[in-house]
């Protein structure tokens, strides 16, 4: 039954505009599992190890918009990563763009209107000020004192001498027993050859919600999770890296405010994009910064003249 109703969901998401959900009424993502009859085995052993490594919200409390949206997604496409790794998406952004227009390693201590305020105590001053970065640096760089809801995850990555044969076709794992620190898993080098040498792979764990939790005890409780499923082979696993990402997404729940499109337009001359100002993914980013450029390029106008940027400072 529960197949059923996930194909049955997949087919009505497929084949509506991907802008549909967002016109739907708000509720969260284990309301609308809940109201479409999924029982809760499906929802503790699939849905919320699944939705929670999209959302890093493994209680469910995401927008049902988010929900539906991204499931209309999967049912329209596959799940895929960049060849060269996440940052060749922003290279190929910044390849349109003249090299010296870019101040790299520069930190900013404040944005207004119309300035830009280095750490070193140089202003910058422009017509126009974009500030493209997520909403808890925004809410910093503008002296909002209100902290911005996020959600937090870590991700670990091992090298692999050899892959376990139940991982080895790149199939992404999912914690359904609801118990220990992993959310998911994946062999990434099974799904992209280019992210690990020859003769290795290259195996990535994530975690929600590691906060407050010390880095030694973490790596442990991994590995011994590792190993519970595993086996003795996790020993000869090597620990590349691991990042902890404070503020990896927006918290949108809809008791905190919800998804949707908010403003680009700040104040005259300050311009806001990013996820936190749409909805937290990537898609959600492009969107906004393909927002805030209209709302710039229509105010421009309205001043029927075009004023080439002097300079653009990218923290």
């Amino acid at each position: 039954g529960d197949k059923l109703r996930a194909a049955r969901l997949g087919l009505e998401l497929r084949v509506e505009s991907p802008a549909a959900p967002f016109e739907r009424a708000e509720r969260t993502t284990l309301e609308a599992l809940r109201d479409r009859g999924f029982t809760e085995r499906m929802i503790d052993r699939f849905w919320r190890p699944f939705l929670g490594g999209v959302f890093l919200d493994s209680d469910l409390n995401a927008s049902s918009r988010m929900f539906e949206f991204l499931v209309g997604m999967f049912a329209r496409g596959r799940a895929a990563v960049p060849a060269a790794g996440m940052g060749a998406l922003p290279r190929q952004l910044a390849s349109a763009v003249e090299e010296d227009r870019f101040r790299l390693k520069t930190p900013v201590k404040r944005v207004r209107s119309g300035e830009v305020l280095l750490d070193s105590g140089e202003r910058l001053t422009a017509e126009h000020v974009v500030l493209a970065t997520d909403g808890f640096a925004a809410g910093r760089l503008l002296g909002d004192r209100t902290p911005t809801p996020h959600r937090s995850v870590a991700c670990f990555y091992f090298e692999l001498p050899d892959v376990p044969r139940a991982i080895a076709d790149g199939s992404l794992v999912l914690n359904g027993e609801g118990r220990g620190p992993i959310n998911n898993l994946v062999a990434l080098s099974r799904v992209a050859p280019e992210y690990a040498p020859a003769g290795s792979d290259l195996l990535s764990v994530t975690v929600l919600d590691p906060d407050g939790v010390r880095e030694q005890d973490l790596d442990r409780a991994v590995r011994d999770q590792l190993t519970d499923w595993f086996g003795s082979r996790v020993q000869s696993w090597r620990a590349i890296r691991t990042y902890r990402i404070a503020h990896a997404l927006p918290d949108q729940s809809p008791c905190l405010g919800g998804v949707g499109a908010r403003e680009s337009e700040l104040s005259p001359g300050l311009y806001l994009c990013g996820d936190y100002r749409m909805h937290g993914s990537i898609e959600g980013a492009l969107v906004s910064g393909t927002r805030a450029a209209e709302s710039l390029l229509a105010r421009m106008a309205s001043h029927d003249h075009l004023v080439a940027p002097r300079e653009a400072a990218v923290s």
